[in-house]
């Protein structure tokens, strides 16, 4: 009787000892992603003990080993980003391969902002910049009428019989006024007097303007500040665009931007400008013409070459302007009156042909 009770004891404290032995071991296991039906590991998934703190990573392979001591519900969760999250009970087992499925649900969130149409750029000197759809906001048939909300640049008439017209900054004339054409000196001397209406305002892009004195890169007339104006390209122009304008008086405007993709690496940009004379009013009877008679054709082509294997970039533009301005009293004929002492008339002829070329090539940097 007595060697029966001891070998029960024994035979009990036997399997005490090895359930304890094996609840104190580490599970150990792998766990891979079914992508496509391919299983691949999955580096980075958290498995843990169900409702406890308890848990620990996979490695590059998918490889893990968790600790069960103190553990009494012995169910993990496995987790992976983009994959379904599963619970899994391990009782009695030491290694384990898990298989998460990839969550095809995840749903796709999309940020959305609306830059200003007007904004100051972060670069060294400060620049404001008047972007398109800025200027959609003004009926703006030239570069003069593109600041009637901007308080930047004041437009003024320098001559009311020929209705020529300035940029001014900071309230200087506007010869201290440096205006850039795509970055180019393009209009300097006599021309600034009446080239700010030679620029339709179907071709501008986008228009810069920094006060004061700036860098003389580009030219030195800059003392109260530099404008910029950026032309379409072949970029950020539509295929074709017409538009025209007609006012009261007849003076007609018509504008025309076709732009065309030769090859992958060549584009160009075609645009005509045209602006025709109104009828001769005098509606305050004063004796003087109440708009100046304005006939206008400017012809601008530009093109694009662009070499993505060398990272160099060849533009080259050409413009070509003629316009006759008659102004004075309501009779003057530039035909039968000139130099006449009885009847007086201003008359301005303008035929000029300009244009740049730019190269550009990405220099090659030392490795870090």
């Amino acid at each position: 009787m007595n060697n029966s009770i001891r070998f029960i004891l024994v035979l009990i404290v036997t399997s005490l000892l090895s359930n304890a032995e094996l609840f104190s071991q580490n599970l150990t296991g792998v766990v891979n992603g079914d992508n496509d039906n391919k299983k691949e590991p999955l580096e980075g998934a958290v498995i843990k003990w169900i409702n406890t703190k308890k848990g620990t990573a996979t490695d590059e392979k998918g490889r893990f080993e968790l600790g069960s001591e103190g553990i009494s519900d012995k169910r993990i969760v496995v987790s992976n980003i983009g994959y379904k999250t599963d619970t899994i009970n391990v009782s009695g087992k030491l290694v384990l391969e898990v298989i998460l499925i990839q969550n095809t649900t995840t749903e796709t969130i999309v940020i959305e902002d609306e830059q200003s149409s007007t904004y100051i750029s972060d670069d060294a000197a400060k620049t404001e910049i008047i972007t398109s759809q800025e200027l959609v906001k003004d009926a703006c048939c030239d570069l003069s009428g593109c600041f009637g909300k901007n308080s930047s640049v004041e437009v003024a008439v320098t001559d009311i019989i020929t209705d020529s017209k300035e940029l001014k900054i900071l309230g200087l004339e506007g010869v201290y006024t440096q205006i850039l054409i795509d970055n180019m000196p393009m209009m300097n001397g006599l021309n600034v007097k009446y080239g700010v209406s030679s620029i339709s305002g179907s071709m501008i892009d986008r228009i810069t303007i920094s006060k004061g004195s700036n860098s003389v890169i580009n030219g030195y007339e800059s003392i109260s500040g530099i404008m910029n104006v950026i032309l379409r390209d072949y970029d950020n122009s539509d295929l074709v665009l017409v538009n025209g304008f007609i006012n009261n008086s007849l003076e007609k405007q018509f504008n025309m931007n076709l732009t065309n993709q030769l090859s992958k690496n060549v584009n160009t940009i075609f645009a005509l400008n045209t602006a025709q004379k109104s009828n001769r009013i005098d509606e305050n009877y004063d004796g003087f013409l109440d708009n100046p008679l304005i006939t206008r054709y400017t012809l601008f082509n530009k093109w694009n070459f662009a070499d993505e294997k060398s990272k160099s970039e060849f533009n080259v533009a050409g413009r070509y302007w003629n316009e006759e301005r008659i102004g004075g009293q309501k009779g003057y004929d530039i035909n039968n009156n000139p130099g006449s002492n009885s009847i007086y008339g201003q008359t301005a002829k303008i035929n000029s042909f300009d244009g740049y070329m730019r190269f550009a090539k990405a220099a090659k940097t030392r490795p870090v």
